[in-house]
């Protein structure tokens, strides 16, 4: 059962290790299983995810979060941090805890995208989640570029376009070990009459409305349910962050590959 568990960490690590990697968003993660008290570890991973990042802070709130909740959290049902009247306890969101397992992540400036990754890696517990690949939007065709390019210095693969209707997008192809498809994508789209700033990260999982509704119903934001249309996304959460960057997790119901599209 140790090792199972175990299995299941490095399984949701590994998630967040290749979403962050994409994205260039270093941040800490923690996973617990108390024991059968319910006050004490029987399994822990903690570690940066995505690379290490230059302030050492996350490190610290998400093993906060992670282990407010293992004192104090619900032995049954669901509990999120901040805890009310646990003065002792981290005041950020961030932390989950569903029964005996306890997930937090820590790097974002608004510690409701925090609670939201620490959500779909809850759910990736139970149910195989993988990921797919990160988007970027930007204003101009020459900034877009110029993320490909970025991009490309990782890659041995030659970007490919998948244009649609008047927005240009390019796919950059990630080798990885971390993911039984052994590749995610880095896309990047150019939207010169949105003035917004967004990022996102596509997911694979077999019921796609189910994540992304647990998802809404830890973070309290409704999510939206999409025109199913092959190799695309059913559904998507969207939480601003405080610079005003857009943050959004997609989930679709099969990894496929961007050539076939």
């Amino acid at each position: 059962m140790e090792e199972k568990v175990i299995n299941l960490f490095q399984r949701s690590y590994q998630l967040a290790e290749i979403m962050f990697l994409a994205s260039s968003t270093p941040s800490s993660v923690t996973f617990i299983k108390a024991d059968m008290t319910g006050r004490d570890v029987e399994n822990v991973l903690t570690r940066w995810a995505g690379g290490i990042g230059v302030d050492p802070e996350p490190v610290m709130y998400a093993s906060w979060k992670a282990y407010t909740l293992l004192a104090k959290g619900e032995l049954k049902g669901i509990s999120k941090t901040p805890l009310p009247n646990f003065i002792h306890g981290c005041p950020y969101a961030g932390g989950l805890r569903d029964q005996r397992y306890i997930t937090s992540c820590s790097g974002w400036q608004n510690d409701k995208v925090d609670l939201m990754l620490a959500a779909l890696f809850m759910y990736s517990l139970s149910e195989e989640v993988r990921f797919h690949h990160a988007g970027f939007s930007y204003q101009s065709e020459n900034a877009c570029i110029n993320g490909m390019k970025r991009s490309l210095a990782n890659s041995n693969s030659s970007p490919i376009a998948r244009h649609f209707n008047q927005t240009k997008r390019w796919y950059v192809e990630i080798e990885t070990r971390f993911s039984p498809n052994g590749k995610f994508w880095i896309e990047h789209q150019c939207l010169p009459e949105d003035p917004t700033i967004s990022l996102h990260w596509d997911v694979a999982t077999s019921d796609p409305q189910g994540l992304i509704g647990y998802i809404s119903k830890q973070v309290e934001i409704q999510g939206k349910y999409l025109r199913k249309r092959p190799d695309s996304p059913s559904a998507k959460i969207t939480i601003v962050d405080t610079d005003g960057t857009e943050i959004s997790i997609m989930a679709r119901s099969n990894w496929s590959e961007i050539e076939d599209w």
